[in-house]
């Protein structure tokens, strides 16, 4: 047997040696190796940085492009995507897609802070593609369940929506149709809306997170509630800092939450964390 063994390691060897492309085949498998796909283990993770592609968290120049870009990363690559942002205080003109698998890490003193009080968008969102690989949203996504974003982690951070004027609906965080999602040792500001929204989540962890300046609504009611409910339920007076609900046309009457199929948000766990005004 042993004999046998040296042989056939030999034979590998020296066609290894020679350039050859033998497959050799042992007739004794080794049962111990024999692995379940669910079994092996995770590839390494494809790790980045917002300022390789040009953020600078010293300047006050507009850093979306270089978020977007290190966000992005996870379409392109099947290994979990880790970004990573530095100290420092970011300005942002437009919202965040951040994609399956992916988690982001900002370094203690990184502040994100948004420069587009004037739309009804989130700060950073879940994001998905389509099977062409074109961002998927709106009246012709049919992606239901809990199937658009999966496995995204948050670390750190203070997020600033930077709701200026106060007119518009604004949230730090927002997920839909989505499951595996967690918030942790960060804070999230300044929005006039949900701060954070999580519609249609399976499986959801905040943790250790502060929410503050929940900024009062100083637009017209009827842009939320229609015009027979004005005055004394205004926006300001019923929205929740952190929101749960279904992803249907009542619970969440917005584009980004369809196909409206009833995706209830479930297991979720909110511990640790801290609310101010």
């Amino acid at each position: 047997m042993l004999q046998n063994t040296l042989k056939r390691m030999a034979a590998c060897l020296t066609a290894l040696i020679f350039g050859f492309s033998f497959l050799c085949v042992s007739a004794e498998p080794n049962p111990n190796l024999e692995l379940s796909v669910d079994e092996l283990p995770p590839t390494d993770p494809m790790i980045v940085s917002v300022t390789n592609y040009g953020a600078d968290g010293q300047d006050e120049e507009d850093d979306y492009y270089a978020f977007r870009q290190a966000t992005e990363e996870a379409m392109y690559t099947d290994e979990n995507l880790i970004v990573e942002i530095p100290a420092g205080t970011y300005y942002l003109d437009n919202e965040i897609p951040v994609y399956s698998h992916t988690t982001i890490i900002a370094e203690e003193g990184a502040t994100m802070i948004a420069r587009y009080s004037d739309l009804t968008v989130p700060l950073l969102f879940g994001a998905h593609m389509d099977e062409y690989g074109v961002r998927c949203k709106g009246d012709d996504c049919t992606h239901g369940g809990y199937s658009q974003v999966q496995d995204v982690t948050i670390i750190g951070g203070v997020w600033d929506r930077g709701s200026d004027t106060n007119t518009a609906t604004t949230t730090v965080f927002s997920f839909r149709h989505a499951k595996n999602i967690t918030l942790k040792n960060l804070t999230v500001e300044n929005a006039t809306d949900h701060l954070i929204n999580l519609s249609g989540v399976d499986t959801a962890l905040v943790e250790n997170v502060t929410v503050q300046n929940h900024l009062p609504y100083k637009g017209k009611d009827a842009a939320y509630w229609g015009d027979y409910q004005v005055g004394d339920k205004s926006r300001y007076n019923a929205i929740e800092a952190i929101h749960l609900d279904y992803c249907n046309k009542i619970g969440e009457d917005s584009k980004r939450a369809k196909p409206f199929d009833n995706t209830p948000s479930k297991n979720i766990t909110v511990t640790d964390c801290t609310f101010t005004d």
